[in-house]
């Protein structure tokens, strides 16, 4: 199989565009074994959030713009009998039934101000939260709504309506993405640009290669041809800055960027910040951001084992100063004041990879959890799942807090904590769905076969092939 290295979603032998994000196919934009869940401008490291043999709790939803960290999901349930819920949860939460399941479409999703995306028989639209078609299910694709708009697919022809379904942007491009800060990726023949809300084009269609608009007039474009990426004036089409690889721009404006094997973070403008001094580094999260140097000290007993793994770890701050030491194999994105971070014990020269042990630091470098064998995430709200990590043992999930203490035990195959300080936890086990709390006590019973997207404060659940709607309130 074949994957995307914009996107990472599988393609079609024989395409010649990503149907996912619009990127152009050539053979060096594809890999031939999927990532580990890290984009293509940094070396491999071990994911700990997502992983091959990890059950997906979170099932495709068709566009890798709706795989998103969502904040809250809660379901309801019944045993036997469908029950309603409405009850308060730790003084936060009300969940309700809108509508019970007895809805019969394929799909269905909350897709943001108020309007619930629907599929049928290959067929999209959009139902109101009690169930009413607003929108008939007339596209091959809809998207969610964003500000105001939603792209949707007819006859290979995507365009954009109105939460009235009114046509405001002509359905003539052959991709069209979401919009954000007032303009969208748009794909029309073998070139891509962005458009307004108007339609007006902002950045020409002149583009064969995947762009990113940064704004104050300038782009991010992944020339493939030259196997760079470059910072470009819009208006003169001048490159202002030429570099191997930039990763997405996010906290304090930030973007790791490589030149000549090394890497360093640069500004919008492309300027250095940070020097291009490192082997490899992810961007800053929490104020810190993870970087690394490689260090071969095994790499001569071992030759066997993965470049990856010979890699060294710490942590700089906004100014380029090392706070946290480079003493880990690998490091992930501090969250909540907490990071998780791994070493490898090289020590059994007999197996085929190294033993990987896993641990929680503060940002000064203390350690929360000491290292141990089981796989840890990153942690939301004050917790995190843990799980087995060796791929001989059955795989079990449960969830620690900070403190490393085990508050739901190891016996669900998948767990996912939901935040936005509601501690619920969706959690997964023999094929079924369900909700529980912080101290593992039944919110919601482990009976459902598939839960959609939270927006807005709607959610829906699916049993026995309908779906039903629910309403969450803070």
């Amino acid at each position: 199989m074949i994957y995307c290295k914009i996107c990472g979603s599988e393609l079609e032998d024989g395409c010649d565009f990503c149907k996912t994000c619009g990127t152009k196919v050539k053979k060096d934009n594809v890999e031939s074994t999927k990532s580990d869940g890290l984009n293509y401008y940094h070396v491999d490291h071990a994911d700990t959030s997502r992983r091959e043999d990890k059950p997906k709790i979170r099932k495709n939803l068709m566009s890798f713009r709706l795989i998103v960290i969502l904040s809250l999901v809660i379901i309801f349930g019944g045993a036997g009998t469908l029950y309603t819920v409405q009850n308060v949860l730790n003084d936060n939460f009300t969940v309700k039934t809108l509508v019970e399941p007895s809805l019969a479409y394929d799909s269905m999703n909350p897709y943001g101000e108020g309007l619930i995306c629907v599929s049928k028989n290959g067929k999209w639209g959009y139902i109101d939260k009690n169930g009413e078609v607003v929108i008939p299910l007339i596209y091959d694709f809809a998207d969610f709504f964003s500000e105001g708009l939603a792209a949707v697919c007819k006859d290979g022809k995507w365009g954009y309506i109105d939460k009235n379904g009114e046509v405001v942007i002509p359905l003539i491009y052959d991709f069209a993405d979401y919009f954000n800060g007032g303009v969208a990726y748009i794909l029309s023949g073998n070139n891509v640009g962005y458009i307004d809300k108007t339609g007006e084009v902002v950045v020409l269609l002149k583009y064969s290669s995947y762009i990113s608009y940064l704004g104050d007039g300038l782009i991010l474009v992944y020339n493939d041809d030259e196997n760079e990426t470059v910072i470009e004036d819009i208006d003169s089409g001048n490159v202002i800055f030429r570099y191997d690889s930039i990763s997405s721009f996010g906290e304090n404006g930030l973007a790791a960027a490589s030149k000549d094997g090394k890497w360093g973070f640069i500004n919008k403008k492309g300027e250095v910040v940070i020097p291009l001094v490192y082997d490899t580094a992810r961007n800053f999260s929490d104020g810190l951001a993870a970087v690394g140097m490689i260090d071969d000290t095994n790499a001569t007993l071992l030759p066997t084992w993965r470049n990856s793994w010979y890699y060294k770890y710490g942590y700089i701050d906004t100014t380029g100063k090392l706070v946290i030491p480079m003493i880990y194999n690998s490091a992930y994105d501090f969250s909540e004041g907490a990071a998780v971070v791994l070493k490898y014990d090289f020590s059994d020269k007999t197996k085929s990879s190294p033993l990987a042990l896993f641990g929680v630091i503060d940002k000064t470098g203390e350690t929360i959890i000491p290292l141990g064998e089981n796989g840890i995430s990153n942690f939301t709200d004050g917790l995190a799942e843990v799980y087995s990590y060796d791929s001989n043992i059955p795989r079990k999930s449960g969830v620690i807090n900070l403190k490393g203490e085990l508050v739901v035990p190891a016996i669900y195959d998948d767990v996912y904590i939901l935040g936005d300080k509601s501690g619920l936890i969706e959690i997964y086990k023999d094929n079924k769905y369900g909700i529980i709390d912080s101290k593992g006590n039944e919110v919601v019973p482990l009976i459902y076969d598939e839960i959609g997207m939270l927006r807005d404060g709607l959610m829906t659940v699916e049993k026995d092939g309908l779906w039903g709607i629910l309403e969450v309130k803070k």
